[in-house]
């Protein structure tokens, strides 16, 4: 690590916070003795107990729905603006699936074969894929974002962290209505429902929530006009709530998200123009928004459900026993041009049936002095996937497409333990065992037609087969303690350790490439030291943490020989993060969200993917009532991210460049606190960048001319939209 570097960003990072902490100094300091208004605090399950999140000893984040609403937060893609040391992108080409690093650790290629570093968790049940998990957050209580390893507490391992989204339960003997609709630049149209019912008295409510949102394409194919990257996506979800006993909680859900859109495609950078076998690609004009391509049919599909039942059960003792229960199902298809020309150079057609089936049983509980929770945990997943990849087809290259089966059955055991051990001093300690199973099959086929691109089923003899199964097995552990210093100030040390299962090359296109060794399971060590606190009477809060962590066999997914493939490293990373906001006055406070990283790959030196040195966002609110009996609102946001590498091989070509993306909305809230109308922004100044890239090669020269493009993906430009919401 470089010892001069680590001190310079942090020394950037508490320099950049302080000044605007001392900014809002005099507004604290004029204001604290004329009144008593405070800086809110949320209640978070991040330990599986309802605590406020200033009294929790672990980095996480969180928002309720208010603070979704004013930083405009509508799918799990935009957090990246309010979570320090988080990187979240649209997966290559797609508006539904997401690619999510935090602290420097996640997954850029979600195929089916490698597990996610970053567990994401709805209503306390495991995401398993990526793909199609870029959820619609409409209706929801509130987002957590857990740092660092995950595995005492929960029911999957997770090396990374894990994103929590809690959604909104159905309320006993209340009716509820809201709806909200909006239009925007680019065709956005949005269309949000909930409503809350009573069906028994004090035994059974409804809640169900429902949302549709589109808009058009934002990338043009200068060949024909046509366009790329739009979305459609429609989804809903319902909850029922039984009181069965005074003792007994149950909450049954199902929900849905059906999308059917078109992907993202390729932009082409070149160093020059190039007649390659005869055909002559256009000339690249600078925009990402902009593409060349033939494919006459792209489509993007997913199809995204589950039911859920969620029981509760208080016992005598005051402990309590949980059963979560869930059954999954996705079906994702995509058919896109990768290469940015019009030649059929890399087209890759995908077809995922995936289906998942979990069981977790935990007991809790706890005194005055102590609390504690055990669990067991059963997950699993079955995925069948059609791979299908034109390679330079223009050139005779053999063409094929694979078909993998693959099934994972995993098991764990899990608990932790907090003891106070004086009134100020309280140490944990959790443990964590886990089995784990892959049985792997793949089919290779000679390309038969047109049948398998337009979704017919593959017909003939397989080239090859290939099957294998490999065990995993896992022990992991936290160990923690925390010291009240006073009322309103927290410290905390952890040291935690992680898990992520190997697994086998889901992307491979030939036999070597299958029958390749698994890669290994990834763990990591994380020590921790952090602080929470408020200050000026509650209206100054600032948190710290620095972090860490040594991993072993880093998963980093590479494009290898035209195929995806994942490589194990060692790897160093660490930071610092800092969360502060202030209460300048009753109506106006402002935050900010900031993380470093330091990352080093100890076989060849380079950095680690998805790490920028330097990230931050700086945010403001302002609410005020007025004479009449409504409200004035206004947010604004600004998060800035560093350069960073999304390749292990560090290619400056593909260097993600430093941006700041501002964000902003204003509205009027009616007297009554019934309807609220808004105008919102997004991106405000259009700032571009590659949220994705990677190199097509040929052998070097002389023998070919060696790097022939480089892809590129966009971020999404500037969205704008007028939004009218009622609540009854």
């Amino acid at each position: 690590m470089n010892g001069n570097k680590i001190r310079a960003t942090a020394f950037r990072l508490i320099g950049v916070s302080a000044l605007a902490l001392a900014a809002s100094m005099p507004g604290i300091a004029q204001e604290q003795d004329e009144d008593t208004a405070r800086l809110g605090t949320i209640t978070v399950t991040a330990e599986r107990r309802a605590e406020s999140i200033q009294s929790v000893p672990i980095a996480v984040t969180a928002l309720d729905a208010a603070a979704l609403d004013a930083r405009q937060i509508a799918e799990v893609q935009s957090l990246k603006s309010i979570v320090p040391n988080i990187v979240i992108e649209d997966a290559p080409g797609s508006g539904t699936s997401v690619k999510l690093f935090l602290r420097g650790v996640g997954t850029d290629n979600p195929v089916f074969s490698g597990d996610g570093a970053v567990g994401v968790y709805i209503d306390d049940v495991f995401i398993a894929r990526a793909l199609g998990a870029n959820f619609d957050l409409y209706d929801v209580d509130r987002v957590e974002v857990l740092r660092g390893p995950q595995g005492t507490l929960y029911g999957r391992n997770s090396s990374g962290g894990a994103l929590k989204i809690q959604t909104a339960d159905p309320v006993m003997n209340e009716t509820l209505v809201k709806a909200e609709v909006a239009a925007g630049n680019i065709g956005q149209i949005e269309a949000k429902a909930a409503f809350n019912l009573p069906v028994v008295e004090d035994k059974l409510a409804a809640r169900v929530s429902l949302f549709s949102s589109s808009h058009d394409p934002i990338q043009e194919n200068i060949l024909d006009g046509s366009g790329a990257f739009d979305k459609s996506t429609q989804g809903g979800r319902a909850k029922l709530l039984w009181t069965a006993s005074p003792d007994v909680r149950v909450v049954l859900a199902a929900d849905f998200v059906r999308e059917r859109s078109l992907p993202g495609e390729g932009v082409s950078f070149r160093d020059e123009d190039l007649n390659f076998d005869g055909i002559v690609d256009y000339s690249y004009d600078g925009s990402l928004y902009t593409y060349y391509s033939g494919l006459s049919n792209p489509y993007q599909s997913v199809d995204n459900s589950g039911l859920t039942a969620h029981v509760d059960w208080d016992l005598s003792g005051g402990m309590k026993f949980t059963s979560i229960s869930a059954y999954r199902e996705l079906d994702f298809g995509v058919r896109a041009d990768s290469d940015g020309t019009v030649a059929a150079r890399f087209e890759p057609n995908q077809r995922l049936e995936n289906q998942t089936f979990s069981q977790e049983f935990n007991l809790s509980g706890g005194g005055d002095r102590f609390n504690w929770l055990g669990g067991l945990y059963y997950f699993q997943e079955q995925n069948d996937f059609l791979w299908d990849l034109t390679v330079f087809g223009n050139l005779g290259s053999p063409q094929n497409f694979q078909l993998f089966d693959q099934s994972t059955e995993a098991w764990a055991v899990f608990g932790q333990a907090t003891f106070d051990v004086t009134d100020k001093l309280s140490v944990t300690g959790g443990l964590r065992y886990t089995e784990e199973t892959k049985d792997f099959h793949a089919d290779g086929f000679d390309k038969t037609g047109p049948a398998v691109a337009e979704g017919g089923t593959p017909t003939g003899t397989p080239a090859f087969t290939f099957d294998d199964s490999k065990d995993f097995g896992n022990t992991s552990y936290r160990a923690s303690a925390d010291y009240a210093f006073t009322e309103n100030i927290l410290g905390y040390v952890s040291y935690s350790t992680g898990y992520r299962s190997g697994g086998f090359n889901g992307g491979a296109r030939t036999l070597a490439q299958v029958a390749a060794p698994p890669f290994d399971d990834e763990t990591v060590d994380t020590a921790e030291i952090g602080m929470k606190s408020d200050w000026a009477n509650g209206r100054l809060r600032f948190n710290a943490t620095y972090f860490s962590s040594d991993f072993k066999n880093l998963q980093e997914a590479s494009l290898q020989g035209g195929g995806f493939a994942t490589l194990n490293s060692d790897a160093e990373i660490s930071g610092f993060e800092i969360e502060a906001s202030a209460l300048l006055t009753d109506d106006f406070r402002v935050g900010f969200q900031g993380g470093t990283l330091d990352s080093e790959i100890k076989q060849n030196g380079n950095r680690a993917k998805y790490t920028p040195e330097f990230a931050y966002s700086v945010t403001a609110d302002y609410n005020r009532s007025l004479a009449n009996g409504g409200e004035f609102f206004a947010s604004a946001s600004a998060a800035h991210e560093d350069t960073y590498f999304p390749g292990i091989d560090n290619d400056p070509v593909r260097e993600v460049p430093a941006h700041t993306i501002v964000d902003a909305r204003i509205g009027y809230k009616l007297p009554g606190g019934q309807w609220e109308v808004e105008l919102a922004g997004k991106n405000l100044f259009e700032e571009e960048y590659p949220t994705h890239s990677f190199n097509i090669n040929l052998p070097p020269p002389p023998a070919g001319p060696g790097r022939l493009t480089t892809i590129m993906y966009p971020n999404r430009p500037r969205m704008v939209v007028l939004r009218v919401r009622v609540k009854m």
